[in-house]
């Protein structure tokens, strides 16, 4: 009766998970305890021997069919970047590069430009804070995207481009932008380097 309660109450089947790993341990737990139920037929068959076999068997059970830690799906993983590079794009056309670029940044994040030494951290949030704008809308489109078997970090790369206001210039290039998930599970960007030019 026992043994019933607990497979078939809520809290007995979300420790223990899967019903298949259950039913195994079921079938493994009774012959196991009827084994030594006649092994110690007798004196310690009785009682409190009978309490502590049961309470043994069905520890092992729990322990053992505990739900697995979820598979997580790269696939959604990788869109979920891919949707996260749209929408900093999309905030730099809409609101200013400087405002897109300071909601994702993360605060150790690294700006990589040609003929520039890296800039890092506090230094390129301050390079970020301090530019201008109001010239230019600068847009992009990831065309790829990967992510770590952690989860945590990510890359997108695709193609940039830079349009001067009030003119029909547009230049492109092409970028690499990594990403760490964040605590809230917003993903802001840690390095970006971009390369003009697009042949």
């Amino acid at each position: 009766m026992q043994i019933v309660i607990f497979l078939y109450s809520p809290e007995g089947l979300t420790k223990a998970g899967d019903i298949s790993c259950i039913m195994a341990r079921v079938l493994f737990n009774t012959f196991a305890f009827l084994f030594f139920e006649h092994w110690f037929k007798g004196k310690f068959a009785q009682g409190i021997m009978k309490k502590i076999l049961l309470i043994i068997f069905l520890s092992g059970m729990l322990f053992s069919c505990r739900q697995k830690k979820p598979v997580m799906n790269m696939i959604a993983l990788k869109m979920e970047l891919l949707d996260a590079d749209r929408s900093f794009s999309k905030m730099s056309e809409m609101q200013g590069m400087r405002t897109a670029y300071m909601s994702y940044i993360d605060s150790n994040g690294v700006l990589l430009r040609p003929n520039n030494l890296p800039v890092t951290g506090g230094d390129a949030v301050d390079l970020i804070s301090q530019s201008n704008d109001s010239t230019y809308i600068m847009t992009w489109e990831p065309k790829s995207a990967s992510i770590a078997a952690s989860g945590e970090l990510g890359y997108t790369y695709g193609i940039y481009s830079y349009k001067i206001k009030n003119t029909d210039t547009v230049l492109f290039g092409t970028y690499v932008t990594i990403w760490k998930k964040q605590p809230d599970d917003k993903w802001k960007f840690v390095l970006q380097t971009a390369n003009e030019g697009v042949e």
